[in-house]
Protein backbone atom coordinates (compact mmCIF):
# COMPACT_ATOMS: atom_id res chain seq x y z
CA UNK A 1 0.00 0.00 0.00
CA UNK A 2 2.77 2.46 0.98
CA UNK A 3 4.73 1.58 -2.16
CA UNK A 4 1.75 2.46 -4.40
CA UNK A 5 1.33 5.87 -2.74
CA UNK A 6 5.05 6.64 -2.91
CA UNK A 7 5.20 5.68 -6.61
CA UNK A 8 2.15 7.84 -7.36
CA UNK A 9 3.75 10.82 -5.60
CA UNK A 10 7.02 10.22 -7.46
CA UNK A 11 5.30 10.15 -10.86
CA UNK A 12 3.35 13.32 -10.02
CA UNK A 13 6.51 15.18 -8.95
CA UNK A 14 8.32 14.25 -12.18
CA UNK A 15 5.31 15.31 -14.22
CA UNK A 16 4.94 18.65 -12.40
CA UNK A 17 8.68 19.38 -12.46
CA UNK A 18 8.78 18.79 -16.20
CA UNK A 19 6.04 21.31 -16.95
CA UNK A 20 7.49 23.89 -14.55
CA UNK A 21 10.75 23.65 -16.48
CA UNK A 22 8.82 23.97 -19.73
CA UNK A 23 7.05 27.15 -18.60
CA UNK A 24 10.18 28.93 -17.37
CA UNK A 25 12.06 27.94 -20.49
CA UNK A 26 9.31 29.33 -22.67
CA UNK A 27 9.23 32.67 -20.83
CA UNK A 28 12.99 33.19 -20.64
CA UNK A 29 13.95 32.48 -24.25
CA UNK A 30 13.41 34.32 -27.51
CA UNK A 31 12.25 32.86 -29.83
CA UNK A 32 10.09 30.78 -27.53
CA UNK A 33 9.89 27.00 -27.49
CA UNK A 34 6.92 25.02 -26.22
CA UNK A 35 7.81 21.57 -24.88
CA UNK A 36 4.88 19.16 -24.45
CA UNK A 37 4.64 15.66 -23.03
CA UNK A 38 1.73 13.54 -24.28
CA UNK A 39 1.45 9.77 -23.64
CA UNK A 40 5.18 9.34 -22.98
CA UNK A 41 6.10 11.35 -26.13
CA UNK A 42 7.99 14.65 -26.07
CA UNK A 43 7.32 17.31 -28.71
CA UNK A 44 9.13 20.68 -29.14
CA UNK A 45 7.38 23.49 -30.95
CA UNK A 46 8.99 26.80 -31.94
CA UNK A 47 6.70 29.80 -31.79
CA UNK A 48 6.96 33.60 -31.93
CA UNK A 49 3.36 34.18 -30.94
CA UNK A 50 3.35 35.07 -27.20
CA UNK A 51 -0.44 34.92 -27.01
CA UNK A 52 -0.58 31.42 -28.45
CA UNK A 53 2.26 30.34 -26.20
CA UNK A 54 0.56 31.81 -23.13
CA UNK A 55 -2.69 30.03 -24.00
CA UNK A 56 -0.97 26.68 -24.33
CA UNK A 57 0.91 27.22 -21.08
CA UNK A 58 -2.38 27.87 -19.28
CA UNK A 59 -3.81 24.68 -20.77
CA UNK A 60 -0.85 22.74 -19.43
CA UNK A 61 -1.21 24.39 -16.03
CA UNK A 62 -4.85 23.29 -15.98
CA UNK A 63 -3.79 19.74 -16.81
CA UNK A 64 -1.27 19.86 -13.97
CA UNK A 65 -3.96 21.03 -11.53
CA UNK A 66 -6.26 18.23 -12.70
CA UNK A 67 -3.47 15.71 -12.16
CA UNK A 68 -2.79 17.03 -8.64
CA UNK A 69 -6.48 16.69 -7.75
CA UNK A 70 -6.58 13.15 -9.16
CA UNK A 71 -3.51 12.15 -7.11
CA UNK A 72 -5.06 13.52 -3.90
CA UNK A 73 -8.35 11.73 -4.61
CA UNK A 74 -6.51 8.47 -5.26
CA UNK A 75 -4.58 8.80 -1.99
CA UNK A 76 -7.81 9.38 -0.05
CA UNK A 77 -9.42 6.28 -1.57
CA UNK A 78 -6.35 4.14 -0.85
CA UNK A 79 -6.21 5.23 2.80
CA UNK A 80 -9.96 4.69 3.27
CA UNK A 81 -9.75 1.19 1.81
CA UNK A 82 -6.72 0.33 3.92
CA UNK A 83 -8.39 1.63 7.11
CA UNK A 84 -11.57 -0.34 6.35
CA UNK A 85 -9.57 -3.55 5.84
CA UNK A 86 -7.80 -3.06 9.18
CA UNK A 87 -11.10 -2.61 11.02
CA UNK A 88 -12.76 -5.67 9.48
CA UNK A 89 -9.76 -8.02 9.66
CA UNK A 90 -10.50 -11.07 11.81
CA UNK A 91 -8.09 -13.81 12.88
CA UNK A 92 -9.52 -17.23 13.73
CA UNK A 93 -7.55 -20.01 15.42
CA UNK A 94 -8.57 -23.65 15.63
CA UNK A 95 -7.36 -25.92 18.40
CA UNK A 96 -8.02 -29.66 18.55
CA UNK A 97 -8.56 -30.96 22.08
CA UNK A 98 -8.47 -34.67 22.94
CA UNK A 99 -9.98 -36.12 26.11
CA UNK A 100 -9.20 -39.68 27.19
CA UNK A 101 -11.11 -41.81 29.71
CA UNK A 102 -10.04 -45.18 31.08
CA UNK A 103 -11.51 -47.53 33.68
CA UNK A 104 -10.71 -50.88 35.21
CA UNK A 105 -12.91 -53.36 37.08
CA UNK A 106 -11.48 -55.47 39.90
CA UNK A 107 -12.48 -58.99 40.91
CA UNK A 108 -15.30 -57.62 43.10
CA UNK A 109 -16.82 -55.56 40.30
CA UNK A 110 -15.59 -52.26 41.70
CA UNK A 111 -14.85 -49.60 39.07
CA UNK A 112 -11.80 -47.31 39.05
CA UNK A 113 -11.69 -44.60 36.40
CA UNK A 114 -9.26 -41.94 35.23
CA UNK A 115 -9.31 -38.98 32.84
CA UNK A 116 -6.52 -37.19 30.97
CA UNK A 117 -5.44 -35.41 27.81
CA UNK A 118 -3.61 -38.57 26.68
CA UNK A 119 -4.32 -42.28 26.96
CA UNK A 120 -1.25 -42.76 29.15
CA UNK A 121 -2.37 -40.06 31.57
CA UNK A 122 -5.89 -41.48 31.88
CA UNK A 123 -4.54 -45.04 32.29
CA UNK A 124 -2.18 -43.93 35.05
CA UNK A 125 -4.98 -42.25 37.03
CA UNK A 126 -7.19 -45.35 36.77
CA UNK A 127 -4.42 -47.76 37.84
CA UNK A 128 -3.46 -45.55 40.79
CA UNK A 129 -7.05 -45.55 42.04
CA UNK A 130 -7.19 -49.32 41.65
CA UNK A 131 -4.45 -49.58 44.28
CA UNK A 132 -2.34 -52.50 43.06
CA UNK A 133 -4.80 -55.39 43.41
CA UNK A 134 -4.59 -58.57 41.34
CA UNK A 135 -6.97 -57.12 38.75
CA UNK A 136 -5.15 -53.77 38.54
CA UNK A 137 -3.27 -54.54 35.34
CA UNK A 138 -2.87 -52.51 32.21
CA UNK A 139 -4.38 -55.25 30.03
CA UNK A 140 -7.64 -54.97 31.99
CA UNK A 141 -8.03 -51.27 31.19
CA UNK A 142 -10.72 -50.11 28.82
CA UNK A 143 -10.18 -46.69 27.25
CA UNK A 144 -11.71 -44.38 24.67
CA UNK A 145 -11.28 -40.76 23.56
CA UNK A 146 -13.15 -37.92 21.91
CA UNK A 147 -11.82 -34.94 19.95
CA UNK A 148 -13.32 -31.47 19.95
CA UNK A 149 -12.43 -28.40 17.88
CA UNK A 150 -12.05 -25.18 19.86
CA UNK A 151 -12.20 -21.96 17.84
CA UNK A 152 -11.07 -18.52 19.00
CA UNK A 153 -11.78 -15.28 17.13
CA UNK A 154 -9.48 -12.25 17.43
CA UNK A 155 -11.24 -9.16 15.94
CA UNK A 156 -8.86 -6.40 14.79
CA UNK A 157 -8.73 -3.43 17.15
CA UNK A 158 -10.46 -5.39 19.92
CA UNK A 159 -8.48 -6.86 22.80
CA UNK A 160 -11.34 -9.16 23.80
CA UNK A 161 -11.04 -12.71 22.46
CA UNK A 162 -14.28 -14.32 21.30
CA UNK A 163 -14.46 -18.06 21.94
CA UNK A 164 -16.79 -19.69 19.46
CA UNK A 165 -19.14 -22.16 21.18
CA UNK A 166 -18.83 -25.74 20.01
CA UNK A 167 -21.14 -28.69 20.30
CA UNK A 168 -20.10 -30.99 23.12
CA UNK A 169 -20.24 -34.73 22.56
CA UNK A 170 -22.25 -36.65 25.12
CA UNK A 171 -22.27 -40.41 25.50
CA UNK A 172 -25.07 -42.25 27.32
CA UNK A 173 -25.05 -45.89 28.40
CA UNK A 174 -27.69 -48.04 30.07
CA UNK A 175 -27.97 -51.59 31.38
CA UNK A 176 -30.46 -53.76 33.27
CA UNK A 177 -29.82 -56.29 36.01
CA UNK A 178 -31.67 -59.57 36.57
CA UNK A 179 -34.48 -57.68 38.32
CA UNK A 180 -34.90 -55.42 35.23
CA UNK A 181 -33.65 -52.45 37.17
CA UNK A 182 -32.10 -49.88 34.81
CA UNK A 183 -28.80 -48.09 35.39
CA UNK A 184 -27.47 -45.25 33.25
CA UNK A 185 -24.35 -43.15 32.96
CA UNK A 186 -23.26 -40.14 30.90
CA UNK A 187 -19.85 -38.85 29.86
CA UNK A 188 -17.79 -37.05 27.24
CA UNK A 189 -16.48 -40.40 25.98
CA UNK A 190 -17.84 -43.93 25.74
CA UNK A 191 -15.47 -45.23 28.43
CA UNK A 192 -16.54 -42.51 30.87
CA UNK A 193 -20.24 -43.29 30.33
CA UNK A 194 -19.57 -47.04 30.69
CA UNK A 195 -17.66 -46.56 33.94
CA UNK A 196 -20.44 -44.46 35.45
CA UNK A 197 -23.07 -47.00 34.41
CA UNK A 198 -21.10 -49.90 35.93
CA UNK A 199 -20.61 -47.94 39.15
CA UNK A 200 -24.35 -47.26 39.30
CA UNK A 201 -25.05 -50.96 38.77
CA UNK A 202 -22.97 -51.82 41.83
CA UNK A 203 -20.89 -54.78 40.67
CA UNK A 204 -23.54 -57.48 40.45
CA UNK A 205 -23.39 -60.53 38.18
CA UNK A 206 -25.26 -58.72 35.43
CA UNK A 207 -23.14 -55.58 35.69
CA UNK A 208 -20.98 -56.28 32.65
CA UNK A 209 -20.18 -54.49 29.39
CA UNK A 210 -21.96 -57.26 27.45
CA UNK A 211 -25.28 -56.18 28.95
CA UNK A 212 -24.68 -52.50 28.25
CA UNK A 213 -25.88 -50.35 25.34
CA UNK A 214 -24.32 -47.00 24.51
CA UNK A 215 -24.87 -44.15 22.04
CA UNK A 216 -23.88 -40.50 21.59
CA UNK A 217 -25.34 -37.30 20.13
Amino acid sequence: MKEIIQQTRYNAIIFLSFFCTKISFAEASQPNFLIELDQNKISIEKTKDPESLSKKIKQQEKRIQTLENAVRELQDKIFQTHEHNLKTKVITTREEISTWDCYIKDAFGKIFSGKGETKLEASGHALKKCGGGISCKEENLKCSSEKQIKEKIYPSGNTQVIEKPHKKIKWTCLMQDNFQETFTGEGQSEAEAQAKTLKACGGGRFCTEENMKCSHN
